[in-house]
C-alpha cells in the first residue's frame, strides 16, 4: 500500500463511517487509512471501526492542526508507504483516485495532488495527496500555529512553490461541509469555523507566509 489516508475525527462515528464506506467502494488496494481517535471516544467509535482495514492513532482531543502532527508523527516510520493523503471525516469518495494519482506521482516528484472537492474545486487542495518527503523534510503536516483553518492553504502554497501541484477534475474527493449543505451543521463546526479561530488562524497563515514558508521550502529542495 504506498498510500497512507489521514482522517482525523471527532463526535462523527456516522459521518467517518460514510467515509470508510465510500472508500471501501472506491480503493483498488493500494491505500491504509489511518484514523485519530481520541482516548475518550474510542469507545463510540468501536463499532465504526471493528473489521474494517485501518490503522487507529489515538489522540488525546487536540484541535485539528495538532492532531494531524500527531498521526503524522506516529507513522512517520513506515517507510513503505509512498504518499499521504490528507482527508478528514466530513469527506465522502465519490470516485476512483488511486491509479491516476500514482500514475502522476511516480512520474513527477516530488507530487501533490488533489481533485475536484465540490467547494473549491482547482482553486485550493482541500484534501491533498503529497509525497511524504515533504512532511517528513518540514517536520510537520501543518503549521503548528495554526489551530484549525488555512491549512489546506498552506498545502496549496506548498505545492506552487515547489511546482508540483496538480489537480484532477475527475477525481471526485466531495467535501460534505456546511457551507456546501447546511443540514450538517454541528457543534464541531460551530467550535472550529467560528470568527475567533478564522481571525487567529489567518494571522498565524500570514505569519507562517513571511517568517517561515521560504525556510521550509529549502528544507524540502
Amino acid at each position: 500500500m504506498k498510500i497512507l489516508i489521514f482522517v482525523p475525527t471527532r463526535d462523527r462515528p456516522k459521518r467517518l463511517k460514510e467515509f470508510l464506506d465510500s472508500f471501501n467502494k472506491y480503493t483498488e488496494g493500494n491505500s491504509l487509512v489511518v484514523v485519530g481517535v481520541d482516548r475518550d471516544q474510542y469507545e463510540l467509535y468501536s463499532p465504526v471501526l471493528r473489521n474494517r482495514n485501518v490503522f487507529c492513532v489515538m489522540t488525546d482531543g487536540e484541535e485539528f492542526v495538532e492532531k494531524v502532527n500527531i498521526m503524522h508523527q506516529a507513522v512517520i516510520d513506515w517507510k513503505m508507504h509512498e504518499y499521504y493523503y490528507l482527508m478528514s471525516d466530513d469527506f465522502v469518495i465519490e470516485s476512483p483516485f488511486e491509479s491516476e494519482m500514482l500514475r502522476a506521482g511516480n512520474t513527477n516528484k516530488p507530487f501533490m495532488g488533489f481533485g475536484d472537492d465540490g467547494i473549491k474545486g482547482e482553486a485550493l487542495a482541500t484534501a491533498v495527496m503529497m509525497s511524504r518527503e515533504i512532511p517528513d523534510s518540514i517536520g510537520y503536516i501543518n503549521p503548528p500555529t495554526l489551530q484549525h483553518l488555512y491549512c489546506d492553504n498552506v498545502w496549496t502554497e506548498w505545492g506552487k512553490e515547489l511546482n508540483c501541484l496538480y489537480y484532477f477534475k475527475d477525481i471526485k474527493i466531495t467535501h460534505n461541509h456546511f457551507t456546501k449543505n447546511p443540514k450538517v451543521i454541528d457543534d464541531l463546526y460551530k467550535q472550529s469555523n467560528n470568527k475567533e479561530v478564522f481571525d487567529k488562524d489567518r494571522t498565524a497563515f500570514e505569519n507562517y507566509m513571511r517568517d517561515q514558508f521560504k525556510n521550509d521550502i529549502k528544507k524540502v529542495k
